[in-house]
């Protein structure tokens, strides 16, 4: 008996950027509590660029045979497999995954989000790794609580756009963003933020002060690093909490320890290559149970900058490198 195959954006580790290829590849049968979904887009992130130089793996969620690219898939339920609940063939789905790159996909049926109406598969693609990550660093790690003010750094990329929009729905007092560029903060202040600072000036952390009229930040969902880590902590409230998301402007900081505590200060770091898929599973279910009603009502909603096919995904992970995109790039199958 022929085994059946389908396609799939195989990545091969190479010299310094590794390679993708559209290949056939065995078609994915789903263990238990797994699910085979039908690929109708995919969502292309910077992680995608290290998977493809083999530097990001998501333990949790990897399985045999060979690595393919992409890591958040939106498309319809194929098959069930055994010990699965709530997931019937046909339903709209989109979760972080392993394998998005390809015709089909599988994911572990906690992880799935149903897609809200309205949404095109573009749409969908490019909302579950920023809903998750946005979510879990506000509100797991960040704790964050209605009537709080909230900073988020490089507030344009996905997930900073999906933080403002997360915090203003969430009851916020002050929203806060930061972009180096006058188009950037234009468009911070468009998705609801109340104040947009200039993250190039020479002193952030007295912008910041001057917006909101000395009012002090609860969570700053940071994605800078190391070149705003100070004026981040000069801003934070006594009992501020600091969330290390990502690193552009570098990962080494010096900081001043009284100052961290004389305001109980807290700093945390996120990701998802070290979480368990019970850890992966219950941010899903946060995402399900709190978020995906404020993107029912547009009150967070995706940016979809360019749309490519699949075949093209080598295209696409170069634009995302150039890092000038102003949304999502999506890949559609």
């Amino acid at each position: 008996m022929t085994q059946q195959t389908v396609r799939a954006m195989v990545v091969t580790p190479e010299g310094d950027d590794g390679r993708l290829d559209w290949r056939a590849v065995p078609a994915p049968v789903p263990r238990s509590g797994e699910v085979v979904v039908a690929v109708h887009a995919s969502g292309v992130n910077r992680a995608d660029l290290l998977q493809r130089r083999g530097k990001y793996v998501q333990e949790a969620l990897r399985r045999p045979g060979p690595v393919v690219a992409g890591m958040e898939v939106a498309g319809e339920v194929l098959a069930i497999g055994d010990e699965v609940t709530g997931v019937e063939v046909g339903d709209r789905v989109m979760a972080m995954c392993e394998g998005s790159y390809a015709e089909q996909a599988v994911v572990h049926h906690r992880l799935l989000l149903p897609v809200p109406a309205g949404l095109s598969w573009e749409e969908a693609a490019a909302l579950p790794l920023g809903l998750m990550t946005a979510y879990d660093a506000l509100f797991g790690a960040g704790e964050f609580a209605p009537g709080e003010a909230v900073l988020v750094s490089s507030a344009t990329s996905i997930v900073g756009r999906i933080a403002v929009q997360l915090a203003r729905a969430g009851g916020a007092s002050v929203v806060v963003g930061t972009s180096r560029s006058a188009e950037g903060r234009e468009r911070i202040l468009a998705l609801g933020a109340n104040h947009a600072v200039d993250g190039a000036a020479e002193d952030v952390a007295e912008r910041i002060e001057e917006a909101t009229g000395g009012r002090k930040i609860d969570v700053v969902v940071d994605q800078v690093g190391a070149s705003l880590f100070a004026a981040h902590l000069r801003v934070l409230a006594v009992g501020g909490r600091l969330i290390s998301v990502g690193r552009l402007g570098g990962a080494a900081v010096s900081a001043d320890l009284n100052q961290l505590a004389l305001n109980r200060i807290t700093v945390r770091g996120v990701t998802f290559r070290t979480r368990t898929l019970d850890e992966y599973a219950a941010i899903a279910e946060g995402v399900r149970k709190n978020v995906l009603d404020k993107v029912a009502a547009n009150l967070v909603r995706p940016a979809v900058d360019h749309v490519l096919p699949i075949e093209s995904a080598a295209e696409a992970q170069d634009l995302v490198a150039t890092g000038v995109h102003q949304g999502k790039i999506v890949l559609t199958v």
